[in-house]
C-alpha cells in the first residue's frame, strides 16, 4: 500500500508566499525587522523572538499558519453585525425569488414533458437556460 505523503513548507516559504500577496520584497522584509539578508532563504525552525517579529509584521496574517499552515490563512477577526430584521427580511426576499425561479422552471420543464409525450418536438430556438446562472442572479 502506498502511503500519500505531503511535503510539509517551512515557515520561511510560507512567508514569501505572504511577502509575493503583499508586494514586499524579501530584501525589504529582511531590513526592516533586521534579519540577515539571506534569512529566508535558510529553512528550518526560527527563534521564538523572531517569530514574534514576524507576526507582528505580518498581523494581518493568521500565526497559527505562518508556524504549520493551520487555516485560514488570514485572520478573520472581521465581526460583521447585521441587524436581525434587516438579516432575516433579506432571507425571506432571496428565498421568494429562488422559489419563484424554481416554479418558473419546474412548470417550463412539465410543459416540455407534456409536449414531447404528445410527440411535439421541443422549441430549441429557445436557449438553454442554465440554472446555476438564473441562481446567483437572485442571491
Amino acid at each position: 500500500m502506498q502511503e500519500n505523503f505531503q511535503t510539509k513548507r517551512s515557515i520561511q516559504e510560507r512567508i514569501v508566499e505572504i511577502l509575493e500577496i503583499e508586494g514586499i520584497t524579501p530584501y525589504k522584509f529582511c531590513k526592516d525587522l533586521g534579519f540577515s539578508q539571506g534569512y529566508l532563504d535558510k529553512r528550518g525552525a526560527i527563534g521564538t523572538d523572531k517569530y514574534l517579529k514576524i507576526i507582528k509584521y505580518l498581523s494581518d496574517y493568521n500565526p497559527m499558519w505562518i508556524l504549520n499552515e493551520e487555516p485560514p490563512m488570514m485572520k478573520l477577526d472581521i465581526e460583521i453585525n447585521i441587524p436581525e430584521d434587516i438579516y432575516n427580511n433579506k432571507l425571506i426576499e432571496t428565498q421568494g425569488k429562488l422559489i419563484d425561479q424554481f416554479e418558473k422552471r419546474t412548470n417550463e420543464l412539465e410543459e416540455l414533458i407534456y409536449n414531447l409525450k404528445k410527440g411535439k418536438k421541443p422549441n430549441i430556438s429557445q436557449p438553454y437556460r442554465d440554472w446555476e446562472t438564473d441562481r446567483k442572479s437572485v442571491v
